[in-house]
């Protein structure tokens, strides 16, 4: 008997000492890329140059939005035009005090503390865990790379998704004044982020139109001080809005069939355009507009109902689920969206797989993470393939939103049995797994899924 303990202690040893080793490679990894990336400033952080130029441009009284006067500041290079609210400028215009070498590190550095903020959040804030090397190496292959992108394109996003972030862990503890601020604050960039202010209508209770009304306001003006401020550069901004970003109208937009932007938006154009190419049919102008606005109230309306459905359970887990489904929503109804805005899933894809119930969640997730490179073209199915590959992180969104929404009308319908989720709210408690704090989901049914 003491023999098998003293084994059994062995094992749980040089388990604990594996899961820390692979951490510590991970840490590793992820140190020498952000020291690749901080040596080679003229191959990474690209996206990074119109915001340092722009804000040089900014500081010395002139047009950050003229292409010309950007290229003239960056000694005759090609720079992105501008492309962010004016209001955003007076954030970006500390980067214009230093050269663009030092600049560009303090940027990369910053972006690097949000990096460790971000899972520090996840995993002790959102999930209640410790170090949970599952969650790390999703992170890192996560939706074709998005954080890895993000980072090495030297795009704005991710820290606006940190400031996103912490409002909505400000509303999972129901703290909703903070919320507002912070989501407020991160569309301060991209408009987009106030989607999540739609939250506030699933607030229980009288105040909740109260909460509405401060959200809108505040995100109005916040939005509204750069007409207020800035009224020579709004339409200067609304040019290359139009430009970059392809807000153009329907009849004038391309076919963006590419990695670099998987959103429904330019997936339904594609679909319409190559699907009227081979009938050799005119596609109506208004069709693309209205299949959208047709898919979005379907999955507004389905994701409103089963929320809506969804036994009551504690105020902080209820808050958390309608955080995760309105981050898929999100992804899947924002028009143009890059591969780096897709770490806004990471999180939600991880808590509903992991939630599962008769699935090796861990397998499920490293499958649905995996990137997907382009391996053939079958005649006949060349569209098929480059399309389903071009757009594996939106197809992924849609999956991971369909297995929940599934999951949560079985658990509805038969609490006791079926492949829903848990029926009892979550519960944590220190396994012995890794010598780490690890979640476990229990339910009335004796169903146990642990770490």
């Amino acid at each position: 008997m003491e023999e098998a303990e003293y084994s059994s202690g062995q094992r749980g040893v040089w388990r604990r000492r594996a899961a820390r080793a692979v951490t510590a490679l991970l840490a590793v990894y992820t140190i020498a890329v952000a020291v690749k990336i901080a040596v080679q400033t003229d191959r990474f952080q690209v996206n990074f140059q119109p915001y340092y130029y722009a804000a040089l441009a900014f500081s010395q009284g002139q047009n950050p939005y003229d292409s010309e006067v950007t290229h003239e500041l960056a000694g005759g290079r090609f720079v992105l035009p501008y492309a962010y609210p004016p209001l955003s400028l007076n954030l970006l215009r500390p980067f214009a005090l230093a050269g663009y070498e030092t600049s560009y590190r303090c940027f990369l550095a910053l972006k690097c503390a949000a990096l460790v903020l971000c899972l520090w959040l996840w995993q002790r804030k959102f999930l209640g865990s410790g170090v949970d090397n599952v969650f790390l190496f999703v992170c890192l292959i996560g939706f074709n790379y998005a954080i890895y992108w993000d980072i090495h394109a030297g795009n704005i996003s991710f820290l606006a998704q940190t400031v996103l972030w912490l409002g909505l862990y400000a509303y999972v503890r129901g703290r909703l004044g903070w919320f507002i601020v912070l989501t407020a604050g991160a569309s301060i960039f991209k408009y987009t982020p106030g989607f999540f202010l739609v939250l506030l209508l699933l607030v229980e209770g009288r105040k909740k139109w109260g909460w509405c009304a401060a959200g809108s306001a505040a995100f109005v003006l916040l939005h509204g001080a750069s007409y207020v401020l800035y009224p020579e550069l709004m339409p200067e901004f609304l040019k290359n809005i139009g430009e970059i970003q392809g807000l153009v109208p329907v009849e004038a937009g391309p076919v963006e069939n590419f990695a670099g932007a998987p959103a429904t938006w330019p997936l339904i154009k594609t679909l319409l355009t190559n699907l009227g190419g081979k009938l050799s049919l005119s596609v109506p102008h208004a069709l693309p507009v209205l299949t959208f606005a047709a898919l979005a109230l379907t999955v507004c309306g389905i994701t409103w109902v089963t929320m809506r459905r969804y036994p009551s359970a504690e105020p902080r887990e209820r808050n958390l689920l309608l955080v995760v489904f309105a981050c898929l929503v999100y992804l899947m109804l924002t028009p143009r969206l890059m591969v780096g805005e897709y770490a806004v899933g990471l999180l939600p894809a991880y808590y509903l797989i992991r939630r599962m119930r008769y699935v090796n969640a861990s397998l499920l997730l490293v499958a649905l993470m995996v990137p997907a490179p382009i391996t053939g073209r079958s005649p006949g199915f060349k569209f098929l393939v480059e399309t389903c590959t071009n757009y594996y992180p939106l197809l992924t969104v849609y999956a991971i939103w369909a297995l929940g929404v599934y999951a949560h009308w079985r658990l509805r319908s038969d609490p006791c049995d079926g492949p829903g989720f848990t029926g009892r709210a979550r519960e944590h408690r220190v396994d012995e797994v890794d010598g780490m704090d690890a979640p476990a989901f229990n339910d009335s049914a004796g169903g146990e899924f642990d770490e």
